[in-house]
């Protein structure tokens, strides 16, 4: 019997691999497990190349999550340093400017203070950002010239760790946060110039660096999450009898004591993730 996978891998992908190759790297190793198996593979959020660190890979109907986990809070370390800016924002990137400017600790300091909470930023040119049905970096590496449009991002935290040679930074956001537009922005905001050196995601969603594989140790018996392990934050709600006809056929139901958000079981089985609006029960994403 044909072994069926549907869960996700917390992959750590380490640094000069695209996140897209990760995905075929997981797809081919499926494929000999599994060869009579076809089966979907996608990821939860772009990290670059240059980056390392959390890279979610969902399997068969956990894919149908995209919407749900690329909406979570993410987590980035990253290392920076003053005194030029490559085109990339980068350190894979080309020295288009040098600054001789050098903030001090206690500059950075209050200048983080006014970024919590979120503010405009435009995405970097070398980004997976779509414009007119193109991706940001294939225009770049054209030699096209554009430009992104700003974006209100969210910034709930940021932790100082280290300040010398390189400033060193936890930061905790939203979605459509690019650190790398971040630590230029920074920058700027201090009349310097500054370029990533090292980023690394340490958090995403219930993901976090404890509790990854790299792709040389994954073992698909062991280290494929259910889906309803890795919604352990939502509440599970079973719905009863006199309405789950109804439910499994797409109908609204009132139902009081329903969550407003829930993983849904229908008869002691899984079906989903259920949420109530306007008081009306129905199933958001089915995943039976």
């Amino acid at each position: 019997m044909t072994k069926i996978y549907d869960g996700i891998i917390n992959v750590y992908k380490e640094k000069g691999i695209t996140s897209a190759k990760v995905v075929s790297i997981i797809k081919h190793m499926l494929k000999q497990t599994c060869p009579n198996n076809s089966v979907k593979v996608g990821h939860f959020g772009t990290l670059d190349p240059d980056a390392q660190g959390i890279l979610p890979i969902a399997i068969g109907k956990a894919t149908k999550l995209f919407d749900y986990f690329v909406d979570k809070d993410k987590k980035y370390r990253v290392i920076a340093e003053f005194g030029y800016e490559t085109d990339t924002l980068d350190a894979t990137g080309k020295v288009v400017k040098k600054c001789s400017i050098v903030p001090t600790k206690d500059q950075i300091e209050k200048k983080l203070l006014n970024f919590i909470g979120g503010y405009k930023q435009i995405p970097p040119k070398v980004s997976a950002k779509s414009l007119h049905g193109k991706r940001a970096y294939d225009l770049f590496r054209s030699g096209i010239k554009f430009e992104l449009e700003p974006q209100f991002v969210r910034i709930n935290e940021i932790e100082l760790l280290n300040y010398s040679k390189y400033l060193d930074l936890i930061i905790s956001c939203g979605k459509g946060f690019y650190v790398r537009s971040f630590i230029k922005d920074l920058a700027f905001s201090l009349g310097a110039l500054a370029t990533v050196v090292s980023l690394e995601r340490i958090e995403t969603g219930p993901f976090n660096i404890k509790n990854s594989k790299k792709l040389d140790d994954i073992c698909f018996e062991k280290d494929i999450l259910s889906v309803e392990d890795v919604l352990c934050k939502l509440p599970s709600f079973h719905i009863e009898k006199q309405y789950s006809k109804k439910i499994l056929n797409g109908v609204k139901c009132n139902i009081a004591e329903a969550p407003e958000y829930f993983k849904a079981y229908v008869d002691g089985f899984f079906i989903g993730i259920g949420e109530k609006n306007d008081g009306l029960v129905s199933i958001k994403i089915w995943l039976s």
